[in-house]
């Protein structure tokens, strides 16, 4: 299971990273507790395999994470930039190589590709606001830029579409956790008995809250939905062991309110066999998915590209 691990986020509820809830304010009590300890990065996930060939490492200069930066076989359509999951906390270069198989996609669409990796915690927003503005710098202010997140990275894409709504042009989120203050409360699949539970809910609110802190609100998708100006794509797979419904629902509900004529899809799709954040889900979901994002990135589909001929470090078309 991609982002943040099963085993790592029960070693969370089990360790009470969520807090000791001195308040009494446990499932159905309420605001959530502070945690007791503060949020703590996993040690970096190994790169098992080198990038692909032609990847630049190094066309945006040092930064505090590493990235990978590709391009198709012409000019680009604009930039995709990948964010991974991990619940904020799991990051190295193994998580960018994670998300080489979406990379492969994003390029055989026509688009060149950012894959981010990020600091742990609240520092992890910090970085993704850093790099995409080196990006836009790098392909200057025509370039069509979409974001492609899962789980904590689907997180920071809808944050960084809030923080930068000039330059994102579209977002689209796989099982985000978007309302720091109902997570805790709601319920996710449980794997085990099969039951609804907030077992894992509870850790990931534990670890958002250590992670943010006094930025809790800000990080808050539900809250920043007025901020939002991008062409939106929310899917959630049923049986998402981590993510609960109840939290796409309330983004649902606050993207309508806030933004009653902006483009959005949310999706609610079906179990299968074919990998999604935190569950998997079936062949007609996954076609469901994609003739969604083909439709988020239409107004960049047609016509000549926008993205320049050539950007130093990363690809070049002259007279393309």
């Amino acid at each position: 299971m991609r982002s943040v691990g099963l085993a790592s986020l029960v070693a969370l509820a089990i360790a009470g990273c969520g807090g000791d809830d001195p308040d009494g304010d446990g499932p159905g009590g309420g605001e959530y507790a502070a945690p007791s300890v503060p949020c703590v990065g996993r040690p970096a996930v190994p790169a098992t395999v080198p990038p692909p060939t032609g990847t630049s490492t190094t066309a945006l200069g040092p930064q505090t994470a590493p990235y990978e930066l590709q391009a198709p076989a012409a000019r680009p359509r604009g930039v995709a930039v990948l964010l991974h999951g991990g619940g904020w906390v799991e990051v190295g270069p193994g998580q960018v190589q994670v998300m080489r198989p979406t990379a492969d996609a994003w390029l055989a669409r026509g688009w060149a590709t950012a894959n981010l990796d990020y600091r742990p915690c609240g520092a992890g927003l910090d970085d993704v606001l850093v790099m995409h503005d080196a990006i836009r710098r790098l392909v200057g202010p025509d370039t069509p830029i979409v974001v492609v997140g899962e789980s904590a990275g689907a997180h920071l894409g809808l944050l960084l579409a809030a923080n930068r709504p000039d330059s994102i042009g579209a977002v689209i989120a796989k099982a985000p956790p978007t309302d720091p203050h109902a997570l805790a409360d709601q319920q996710a699949f449980d794997p085990v008995t099969g039951a609804p539970s907030n077992v894992l809910p509870r850790a990931l609110a534990g670890t958002w809250r250590a992670a943010f802190g006094e930025r809790l609100d800000e990080s808050s998708p539900v809250a920043r939905a007025d901020d939002i100006d991008a062409r939106l794509v929310v899917a959630w797979g049923e049986g998402d062991v981590i993510i609960p419904e109840g939290q796409i629902d309330g983004l649902e509900k606050a993207l309508e309110d806030a933004r009653p004529d902006g483009w959005q899809r949310v999706l609610r799709l079906g179990r299968g066999s074919e990998r999604f954040p935190h569950t998997s889900i079936s062949a007609e979901s996954a076609a469901r998915l994609r003739l969604a994002v083909d439709e988020a990135i239409e107004p960049w589909t047609d016509g000549d590209p926008r993205a320049p001929a050539a950007v130093p470090g990363w690809w070049s078309f002259p007279g393309r």
